[in-house]
């Protein structure tokens, strides 16, 4: 029969009956140590327990004197006592002759202790026959296996183990992609890398558990030309999957619930993060270049309004590439023609994708074919020249251009920044060229900030753009 300590928040609480006279019970004592008394009774001890503690718990072991030595030992009168004992607690080769001693189990599995008895004093007998009572390490279910009660007139011929054994149980983290337990261990990790952990206890069956995984982390990013997806790490399921957006130390904790105990195993993953990262920024200016009602872009040449090159040094031990990924927030064209306005505007609770994902690099059109220009990204919006359809045209944009990073072609990618940028202005057409309104210019200086949020999108522009001018 095996019977499990019971746990109320961190208190230990249970009792253990034992066949025979014999009795082993816990009393309640705070985690993590847990207290177990032995008392030796008349003629004769039987029984097994299965005692179950975490690991780490210091197990103390207390012995009581019988009450009635004569009896117990071999009938003899007179005040006998027991004056040797020895603990061997089945783990290693420790030994204790102390009455009462304590023992801490680091290591899982079932560890079979034993506690001997002697007193060399009494009935003149032999020292080698003097009957030696051995609690014995192994677990056995039937009592009866144990032998015949005691006889006090023949405790040379007896043996009478009192039999348990202490399950140490324990969990730990496993990571499923190399196969090894990681528990209480640092492991080297990249920003956008996959884990795949996995709870697991050397016995038992685990009731419940929980998972504790650090911020900033998820389980997976995607987007394409219409949306965007960001799927949280789901901590209700065992094995657990994720991945951090931002390096540092990050400690994984997985706690069950087995036989009532709350275990619990961590693991530290020491995650790295590209370094020195920043942007170089070009963001020309507005005007009407030829070709142009109005355009985000530098009038003398025609050439692009925004240009955005990335630096960066990879972590130790990865080549990492990036990508560009441009939303808007604001998008505004308006159009006059006989004095009448028309427009296309932007839903205040969409969010915009421009064009494609993920956004192009910026390419040198003096070569054939066109030489790419990667890592540096270019924008150029505006309105083609419209004339005679309509005579005059206003236009506000506001932009977010994220920088994402990917440590290899197996990781995730994650937002390294973005850039916060606008532009706007108003044109008409007069003595048979487009001209800037004075004053109507709106061009700040784009802004590049570190962030760990991803780009979010929920339809593409085009959507806007390929829609009807509405009369205002």
């Amino acid at each position: 029969m095996r019977a499990c300590a019971r746990v109320a928040a961190l208190v230990v609480l249970a009792q253990f009956a034992v066949i025979g006279p014999a009795t082993a019970t816990w009393s309640a004592y705070t985690l993590p140590k847990a207290i177990v008394s032995v008392t030796a009774s008349p003629y004769y001890l039987c029984g097994n327990r299965c005692i179950t503690v975490p690991a780490g718990t210091t197990v103390y072991f207390q012995f009581t004197n019988p009450g009635d030595t004569d009896r117990y030992f071999n009938g003899t009168t007179g005040n006998d006592t027991v004056n040797y004992w020895r603990w061997d607690f089945g783990d290693n080769d420790a030994h204790s002759f102390d009455q009462s001693t304590s023992h801490r189990y680091d290591s899982p599995g079932p560890h079979g202790a034993s506690l001997t008895l002697d007193d060399s004093e009494f009935c003149g007998y032999d020292a080698n026959l003097n009957p030696v009572f051995t609690y014995s390490g192994f677990l056995a279910d039937d009592p009866a296996s144990h032998g015949p009660p005691y006889d006090p007139e023949h405790p040379e011929d007896q043996s009478h183990p009192y039999e348990y054994t202490i399950n140490v149980i324990k969990a730990d983290i496993r990571d499923n992609n190399t196969n090894d337990v990681v528990t209480d261990e640092t492991h080297d990790s990249c920003v956008g890398e996959n884990h795949n952990y996995q709870g697991i206890v050397n016995m038992g069956t685990i009731d419940s558990y929980t998972w504790s995984i650090p911020n900033i982390s998820y389980n997976n990013w995607t987007g394409d030309g219409t949306h965007s997806t960001l799927t949280p790490v789901d901590t209700s399921t065992n094995p657990v999957y994720c991945y951090w957006v931002d390096g540092g130390s990050k400690v994984v904790t997985f706690t069950a619930s087995v036989c009532g105990f709350q275990l619990s195993a961590h693991t530290t993953v020491s995650v790295a993060a590209p370094t020195g990262v920043s942007v170089s920024i070009d963001h020309g200016s507005v005007g009407t270049p030829p070709g142009w009602a109005i355009q985000c872009g530098d009038p003398s040449n025609g050439a692009s309004g925004v240009s955005f090159t990335p630096h960066w040094t990879d972590p130790s031990g990865y080549t990492g590439d990036v990508e560009w990924v441009q939303t808007i927030s604001n998008y505004s064209r308006r159009r006059n023609h006989a004095g009448d306005w028309y427009h296309q505007q932007v839903s205040s609770n969409v969010s915009y994708l421009d064009n494609t994902y993920p956004y192009g690099f910026a390419e040198d059109s003096s070569t054939n074919p066109p030489t790419s220009l990667k890592p540096t990204t270019v924008d150029s919006p505006g309105t083609l020249d419209i004339f005679p359809d309509y005579e005059r045209v206003n236009i506000s944009d506001t932009f977010h251009m994220y920088l994402l990073y990917s440590a290899s072609t197996s990781c995730h990618w994650v937002p390294l920044g973005k850039i916060d940028w606008s532009w706007g202005g108003e044109s008409y057409f007069a003595a048979w060229k487009w001209n800037l309104v004075s004053g109507s210019a709106v061009n700040p200086i784009p802004n590049w900030q570190s962030v760990t949020d991803y780009p979010a999108w929920t339809d593409n522009i085009t959507t806007v753009q390929n829609s009807s001018w509405g009369k205002e």
